[in-house]
């Protein structure tokens, strides 16, 4: 359905609603009509819920790699129901890598994946790449590079377990 075509319906029902013979079909039909073009134009991001432990899971083909490049979602990660964090995603026009940038006040644990411990009080911003295509210190192609610290000043695990 166009654009011309939902104005063109539109002016039907408002002509019948002045002639007091509109039907609630045809208003209810319009604007569920209308409510998916408006969806089509995608004007504004999706946030969509995703798992911490799905993460990975994520991207794991080229082609899925590609797709997050191309797609303006930005996901709220979830952990047992509960929000820890935002991920979004970015890439470069050369399609080396895509990046997740991933912020929350969990901690990375040693072993290179996050559990519960976390900050009080604190935010990190952490990232990795999912390699594309060789390129710079990228080699690993179709993996995951392993989590980093983009910004903040994490505590060890063990320091944050210790206050508490």
């Amino acid at each position: 359905m166009t654009y011309e075509e939902l104005k063109a319906r539109a002016e039907v029902i408002r002509t019948s609603y002045a002639a007091d013979s509109v039907t609630p079909e045809a208003v209810g039909g319009l604007m569920g009509d209308l409510a998916d073009y408006i969806h089509t134009l995608e004007l504004t991001p999706r946030v969509v819920k995703v798992q911490l432990t799905e993460l990975d899971a994520m991207v794991q083909t080229q082609a899925a790699a590609i797709q997050m490049m191309k797609n303006p979602n930005r996901y709220t990660v979830l952990s047992k129901d509960i929000v820890v964090g935002t991920l979004a995603f970015i890439g470069d026009t050369s399609l080396h890598g895509v990046t997740q940038i991933f912020t929350t006040n969990l901690l990375l644990l040693p072993d290179g994946t996050f559990g519960e411990d976390h900050s009080h009080g604190d935010v990190f911003t952490y990232h990795r790449t999912w390699v594309i295509r060789a390129a710079g210190g990228l080699t690993e192609v179709g993996k995951w590079t392993a989590w980093a610290v983009a910004t903040g000043n994490p505590t060890s695990v063990t320091d944050v377990i210790s206050e508490e």
